[in-house]
């Protein structure tokens, strides 16, 4: 089974106000550079309390 989307649930951050923003940013250039590996085109949204990373092609997704 191949997946094109993965969704990153990381709850509550414990930050409040302004840097919360900046932590969520960070997080998701982080997911953003650990999925750059595993699929040539890949893009990572990041909301409140999720993440969504949207596959276009995975190498290591694909079934054998």
């Amino acid at each position: 089974m191949q997946y094109s989307e993965i969704m990153i649930r990381y709850g509550e951050l414990s930050t409040k106000g302004k840097n919360r923003m900046r932590f969520i940013n960070k997080l998701r250039n982080n997911i953003s550079d650990v999925f750059v590996h595993l699929s040539s085109k890949s893009k990572v949204t990041a909301d409140r309390d999720r993440a969504h990373a949207y596959l276009k092609w995975c190498r290591l997704c694909s079934s054998s």
